[in-house]
């Protein structure tokens, strides 16, 4: 059998059809790390906060202002708190961090009082002057009873 030979046109259309399939291979490769970094970004975006009953905890850092935590969290970019209480004594500072951060969705996790994150010791840099109050400091503990009396049933 005698070989026909391609007309200029059809050897042009495969080389155009390899190159097409090329670039969509490319483009489905950096599509899906694209995804994968958003993924993962989404999975980083989640804060795990210790709730004790006169300060928070995050990431080995203690916070015994709410206010000052508030701008951590803000800074941070965080899209979801976990909230992990430690004992029966954090009710006032659990109910002032879900009011204080009500627009995220949150998770709370009771832990029980000997687990390590509960009993782990971190310290709060003192200041030379630090205001007189209740820790953790920075609670508006009326707006927060009317923000749970509102929500309760």
């Amino acid at each position: 059998m005698k070989k026909i030979p391609l007309a200029p046109a059809v050897r042009m259309s495969t080389r155009f059809a390899i190159r097409l399939l090329v670039q969509a291979g490319i483009l489905a490769a950096f599509t899906t790390a694209n995804l994968a970094g958003h993924a993962a970004a989404a999975r980083s975006s989640t804060k795990s906060i210790i709730v004790l009953a006169d300060r928070y905890v995050v990431a080995g850092h203690a916070w015994d202002n709410l206010d000052a935590l508030e701008k951590h969290v803000i800074a941070s970019k965080t899209a979801r708190l976990q909230l992990l209480t430690c004992g029966p004594g954090t009710t006032r500072s659990l109910k002032a961090v879900v009011h204080r951060f009500r627009s995220l969705p949150i998770d709370i996790y009771p832990l029980d009082a000997d687990n390590r994150a509960c009993s782990s010791v971190v310290r709060i840099p003192v200041a030379e002057r630090q205001p007189p109050g209740e820790r953790p400091l920075g609670i508006d503990d009326a707006a927060v009873e009317r923000y749970w009396h509102e929500i309760e049933p």
